[in-house]
């Protein structure tokens, strides 16, 4: 079993929120992932593009002036560590515990060490569990990981959508979608909910109760080969936020699923299922020949 106090804590948190860690000898990159823990960080040698420059959103926060040409290839990296903590876009990627070190006054990490690190705002983030030399933080501002929205903008590109989403857009109030939705009346009440039931890495269920259409955001990467059902009728996805995934949501109870379905898994099966056909072909052919030479 390699679960620790620290992560122990953060599992009986059962709505799937996100954690980050604060740059240092602190959990190194996706072990995380032992404990099926998640994180918007780690290391990723075949990194998405798209991912890979939100990233730098994500941890640069606001500004005013940003542009699209910001968000291109240059100066990316396959390691993905946090170092702006104020960050507003932790919020909208669920990340609701930040993990930190104790410190002495002169800076060593010590079980018994009073401060924490300077930049992590305090009134962001509140202790709420520690072990030894580790302090865990909450995100008082998180937002959930599944999000309603009926207020809507079209950006189509997606590096275009990240610069908007920068320049100090209202992302809790209002979505910028990859395309229009397919109805005008959407509106978000006070007693609709949207929940995960299930969790995978291939597969996500959520249960969802509104009393009008809306637009429903699971703050997890739009990829190609996602599909998504409502209650088993498919169900288009649109890239929300310049990254995320969202479909049309008719009011009503249902059942949404995400599903990891990729394209080249089938066409490569289905390759790997005809040569071994006809190397079996092969393979009788080539005996039946030897058996009649002899």
């Amino acid at each position: 079993n390699l679960d620790t106090p620290i992560t122990k804590f953060i599992k009986a948190d059962d709505k799937y929120y996100r954690l980050d860690k604060e740059e240092g000898p602190l959990m190194p990159s996706n072990t995380w992932t032992y404990s099926n823990l998640y994180s918007p960080s780690g290391y990723d040698p075949l990194i998405y593009l798209p991912y890979a420059t939100w990233y730098r959103l994500y941890t640069s926060g606001m500004s005013e002036n940003s542009q699209p040409e910001d968000f291109q290839i240059n100066n990316l990296t396959r390691y993905l560590n946090l170092n702006g903590y104020s960050s507003p876009f932790l919020d909208l990627a669920g990340v609701k515990y930040l993990l930190t070190l104790k410190r002495t006054k002169i800076g060593e990490f010590r079980p018994f060490g009073e401060e924490s690190n300077y930049l992590i705002p305090k009134d962001k983030f509140t202790p709420v569990f520690e072990d030894k030399t580790v302090i865990v933080l909450e995100n008082k501002t998180v937002m959930p990981r599944v999000i309603l929205y009926d207020s809507w903008q079209v950006v189509q590109d997606q590096f275009i959508a990240q610069a908007k989403l920068k320049n100090n857009y209202d992302f809790r109030h209002k979505v910028i979608l990859s395309s229009k939705p397919s109805s005008s009346n959407l509106k978000v009440s006070p007693n609709d909910s949207a929940e995960i039931i299930d969790y995978s890495f291939n597969q996500v269920n959520i249960k969802t109760q509104t009393a009008d259409p809306t637009i429903m955001v699971l703050t997890d990467t739009e990829y190609p080969g996602w599909q998504a059902t409502i209650d088993g009728n498919k169900t288009p996805i649109l890239t929300a936020q310049g990254i995320y995934r969202a479909i049309n949501l008719p009011a009503g109870n249902h059942i949404v699923s995400f599903q990891f379905k990729p394209k080249s898994f089938y066409i490569g099966l289905i390759i790997t299922l005809a040569t071994l056909t006809i190397c079996l072909i092969l393979l009788i052919y080539f005996y039946l020949q030897g058996s009649n030479k002899d």
